[in-house]
């Protein structure tokens, strides 16, 4: 049986291969008996892990510090553990005007200037310092590293856990009269909603199951 090796097929692959950032072997050849084969060894980059604003960072929110604040306030003490020890560092907050009255405070990020609601550390990064989140270029949130079929299950099991915290409470009010109460009726909607979501993903994923398995019939067949 003899084989021969196509340049251009293989030419074109590694070109398509190196737009995708793969390191990649491949070897094509031709048989008459088998057709057109196509081995490849591909050697992808190695695995990296961004960091998660919800699961790796240490939090600090305006609401931590509000017993700091007064009209006049300019900074407020943070105390952290660096190399297992104590170190008290100071942090700028600034206050903006309400449309209706009163004024909301916000954190003034060290390293980027800008004021936040809340700011970050992961660990030593910045020696330390709370920032805010654009000053991680590499750093998101968990549900950005889920695929589309996967955000829509955690929604759903988010949705539930919710609906569950509020239905569990000993003294939920959950209707008025003949009525659901606003809080209740949402709840249960969005609930309802991601389980339908749910529901038509799966059904996709086995149409598409079901034609694919055609396919492999029909040729098989041929």
């Amino acid at each position: 049986m003899g084989y021969i090796t196509n340049n251009n097929t293989g030419s074109s692959s590694r070109r398509i291969a190196r737009r995708l950032r793969l390191n990649v072997n491949i070897n094509v050849v031709f048989s008459t008996d088998l057709g057109f084969i196509l081995r490849k060894t591909i050697m992808a980059k190695s695995a990296t892990y961004p960091l998660l604003f919800d699961r790796n960072a240490t939090q600090l929110s305006i609401n931590d510090v509000y017993w700091q604040l007064y009209d006049d306030a300019e900074a407020v003490s943070i105390r952290c553990v660096i190399d297992n020890e104590t170190v008290y560092r100071a942090y700028y907050v600034t206050k903006v005007a309400k449309p209706f009255g009163g004024f909301q405070w916000y954190l003034v990020c060290p390293i980027t200037g800008k004021r936040a609601n809340k700011l970050y550390r992961f660990g030593n990064l910045f020696g330390g310092l709370f920032a805010h989140r654009t000053a991680f270029r590499n750093a998101c949130y968990s549900i950005q590293t889920e695929s589309k079929s996967d955000r829509i299950y955690t929604s759903m099991h988010k949705a539930k856990r919710k609906y569950e915290t509020l239905v569990s409470k000993p003294y939920a009010k959950l209707e008025y009269g003949d009525q659901l109460t606003r809080r209740y009726d949402a709840v249960a909607k969005r609930y309802e909603y991601t389980v339908q979501q749910v529901h038509a993903a799966f059904s996709s994923f086995l149409d598409r199951q079901s034609k694919s398995l055609d396919r492999l019939r029909g040729q098989l067949e041929s």
